[in-house]
């Protein structure tokens, strides 16, 4: 026992369950110091320094208790053998080196086993800093590691010990407890390191910290740490210290997280070729472009977990071109976190980022992203100006992917996440997957599948006005999902000149929503823009499929268009249509007629392969001409529906056609002949810009007129026809389709009737049909057609095969084929 201050001799062995205890604040100082098995060293009070040079040895099963002193290592090393604990609290280990386990032992091991089990040293230590410049060997256990215990309370750069306690843990759990983390840094997750944070959220919205960051919830911020002057850039750029813009690096070669000290200095032959070089050189954020794994073919157990990245740290450098100061919200072209190999992130949240997760391209199964949220982000060189007025970067790149999930695996996993809308980058990128679930997530954003099979995209959400879901080529499952109508096709399917996607989809809703805010242009403007079409297919000229617009093998099952006004019984479904358009002019869509006409029938179950073919299970529906449409509510000045006219101030009157067949103009008919049959006449509707608007939709049933209802399966198109007369006696004449699929209600809210949107078109005429037709059962692309008079082939279009059966009492014919 040591009261006093006191020198050892150097070379002093002392035997085992030796006891040396420090008291009184006393200094003690040693040389070369062995203990044997067992012993202790208790620090109650005072400083034990190891002289420089020098090494201070405790013998297997040893304890090392400096919770109450301090341990001073400074140039010199401290080997506690296997089984021994160092305990420590707020007072330092002073430098030197802590060589546990296997590394306090100098000799080699084949015996791996051996040394997994018995050759381990133990650490204890609070959440505060416990050393201050030391460095360690060997393997240490604990359960968790701190960065704490390598920085101060006021660290202004949390990389360095994040980094260190990494490196302590070797594998297992970092835990970065709630707070503000600023970092400079890339933080490198090697293989089998958990790294987790905490995910609280604070109820008082107004305790966060000075730049706006819940501080009940771990948040990294990455900031600046110099400003540069970019070629011909007019402003100072930013430029940071992260490598490759890699926030947190998960199993990357170190030779691709090195940073320089200077900066590559631009080359080209333009000031625009200097400027693009020289971003390129500073700023590389494609990296998902590169292969960085550094332990190849891993198993499943690295993760990053409960952590913020928030890229809003808001800074001012000089402007050249402005005497005063520019301000920039968060750093330019960042990754959250970039991964090489199987990786595990979880629960992470993304904010104001280039790109938020990104695989490098290297083969690796077993990627998992689960429960992330992403938004705000795409933040590109955002700038506020000196006088306030917010100003964004030109350096937009329609082909960066928030979320790349790299090249080649199997087994990955994107489930339950969040992605909110962008600015200049795209959504969601799978590619190459051998075996992938995408489920359960909200999708407000692009979606790509590049040649991925065995996956499947299920139970997810997209919205959003761009929100869409593109496959190229693969073989894919998409089922169950929810798409709202945007100004684009919900799905869109893409091959390549040589290959074929095969898809199948199943019990996926396209839904139209009316906006329920307050009625505007604006509002009336973003309900006209939504597409009329569902699903697209891009059109290919292939060698072997010169002609065909279509290549591609898709299966449908329940996939049905609903819409959504307001207090409107749910659900009611309506067929999906097809088109098909060109890469380089999308928005010149062509209608696959072929297909549409069948639109309730491919909506339920069907299989569209090359050349528009459609197979279908046979379908009969009898009884047709007992269906009718009828009038049930027009929109009234004074109705209490918060619902408003979104058509002109008219008057309006109404016919309509039920199509079981328009290819071949078979019609449900009055029994005189007519096809074409009125509804209400000179409805009086006043615009959404009135002063006193019309409330309410024109609502219209459809039921039968006796009969058995269910004959007929509810399975057809209403054709709509409405003539306008507006106050200065313009008439107008406008046509909808509306594919029924069993629904019984019809909405015209004045643009549309239920998501299908009028389109100008001349006074309608009745069409010559055969009006002996009682039923009709499908085949695929060719009918069976039952009627009570020989069928006229020349009114409409049939195809060859068409048959029609009699059910009349004329005796005199009894079946007809179509030649």
């Amino acid at each position: 026992m040591f009261q006093s201050d006191e020198t050892l001799n150097d070379n002093i062995e002392l035997p085992d369950n030796t006891e040396i205890i420090l008291r009184n604040d006393a200094h003690v100082s040693c040389g070369n110091l062995t203990l044997g098995h067992n012993s202790l060293i208790c620090i109650e009070s005072g400083v034990l320094t190891v002289k420089a040079g020098c090494k201070l040895t405790l013998g297997e099963g040893s304890r090392l208790d400096a919770r109450n002193g301090v341990l001073d290592l400074a140039g010199a090393r401290c080997d506690m053998k296997p089984e021994s604990t160092l305990m420590l609290s707020d007072y330092p280990v002073r430098g030197g080196t802590l060589a546990g386990g296997w590394g306090a032992i100098p000799v080699s091991w084949d015996n791996g086993d051996y040394k997994f089990h018995k050759y381990r040293s133990y650490l204890q230590a609070p959440i505060s800093r416990v050393f201050d410049g030391t460095e360690f060997v060997g393997h240490w256990d604990m359960d968790r590691a701190y960065p704490q215990w390598f920085a101060d309370a006021d660290c202004d750069d949390w990389s360095e010990p994040i980094n260190k306690a990494i490196d302590l843990k070797g594998s297992g759990e970092v835990f970065l407890p709630a707070g503000i983390y600023y970092v400079k840094r890339t933080i490198r997750v090697r293989v089998g390191i958990q790294l987790v944070g905490e995910a609280g959220m604070n109820l008082n919205y107004g305790e966060v910290n000075s730049i706006g960051i819940d501080v009940d919830a771990t948040v990294i911020v990455p900031i600046q740490t110099v400003s540069t002057t970019a070629p011909s850039a007019g402003a100072s750029t930013l430029t940071h210290r992260f490598a490759r813009g890699i926030v947190i690096a998960v199993n990357v070669q170190p030779q691709y997280l090195v940073v320089g000290d200077s900066y590559e200095p631009a080359t080209g032959n333009t000031e625009e070729e200097k400027y693009n070089n020289w971003k390129k050189a500073n700023t590389v954020y494609d990296v998902h472009e590169i292969p960085m794994m550094e332990v190849g073919y891993q198993v499943p157990g690295t993760l990053v977990r409960y952590i913020k990245i928030d890229n809003s740290d808001t800074f001012s450098v000089p402007d050249k071109s402005n005497p005063g100061k520019r301000f920039y919200s968060g750093l330019p072209y960042l990754c959250g976190v970039c991964a090489a190999g199987c990786a595990h992130i979880d629960c992470m949240v993304f904010f104001r980022l280039w790109q938020s997760i990104a695989w490098s391209k290297d083969y690796a199964d077993h990627k998992k992203i689960t429960g992330c949220w992403i938004a705000d982000y795409s933040t590109n060189n955002r700038v506020i100006n000196s006088d306030g007025t917010p100003a964004i970067g030109p350096d937009g790149n329609d082909s960066t992917y928030t979320i790349h999930a790299g090249f080649l695996g199997d087994a990955l996993v994107i489930q339950g996440n969040m992605v909110h809308d962008h600015d200049n980058t795209k959504g969601v990128y799978v590619g190459f997957a051998s075996g992938a679930t995408i489920n359960s997530n909200i999708f407000n954003c692009h979606v790509l599948l590049n040649q991925c099979f065995a996956t499947t995209f299920a139970d997810n959400h997209l919205e959003n006005i761009d929100a869409q879901l593109q496959i190229k080529n693969g073989n894919v499952t998409v089922q169950g999902n929810y798409f709202q109508k945007g100004s684009k096709p919900s799905i869109v399917i893409i091959p390549d000149e040589h290959a074929l996607a095969i898809v199948t989809c199943m019990n996926n809703t396209f839904r139209w929503i009316r906006d329920e805010g307050p009625v505007s242009d604006e509002s009336v403007d973003y309900m006209s823009s939504i597409c009329k079409y569902d699903i697209s297919f891009i059109e290919r000229n292939s060698f072997n499929m010169p002609n065909q617009r279509i290549i591609a093998t898709v299966s449908i099952s329940h996939c049905y268009r609903q819409y959504k006004g307001y207090n409107i019984q749910e659900p009611l479904p309506f067929g999906v249509l097809l088109c098909t358009q060109r890469d380089s002019y999308p928005e010149n869509k062509r209608s696959c007629e072929s297909i549409n006409y069948l639109s309730p029938l491919v909506s339920m179950s069907s299989v569209i392969t090359p050349g528009e073919r459609v197979s279908m299970p046979v379908t009969v529906c009898m009884d047709i001409n007992r269906i009718k449409l009828h009038p049930n509510l027009v929109p009234g000045i004074y109705s209490e529906s918060n619902l408003l006219w979104l058509g002109p101030t008219a008057s309006v009157s109404y016919l309509y056609q039920l199509a079981w067949d328009m290819k071949r103009n078979i019609y449900s008919h009055d029994g005189n002949g007519r096809s074409l049959l009125g509804l209400c006449e000179n409805v009086m509707v006043y615009s959404y810009s009135e002063d006193i608007p019309s409330r309410g939709e024109v609502l219209f049933s459809l039921s039968t007129d006796g009969g058995n209802p269910e004959e007929s399966g509810m399975l057809f198109y209403v054709i709509m026809y409405r003539k306008s007369v507006t106050l200065d006696g313009k008439v107008m004449w406008e046509k909808v389709e509306v594919p029924v699929c069993g629904g019984s209600l019809l909405y015209d809210n004045g643009i549309c009737v239920c998501g299908f949107k009028w389109e100008r078109c001349p006074e309608p005429q009745e069409m010559p049909f055969n009006d002996g037709i009682t039923g009709i059962e499908y085949h695929g692309q060719n009918v069976v057609v039952y009627s009570t008079k020989p069928v006229d082939f020349a009114k409409g279009q049939w195809s060859v095969g068409d048959r029609v059966y009699n059910v009349g009492d004329d005796e005199s014919w009894v079946m007809q084929i179509k030649k």
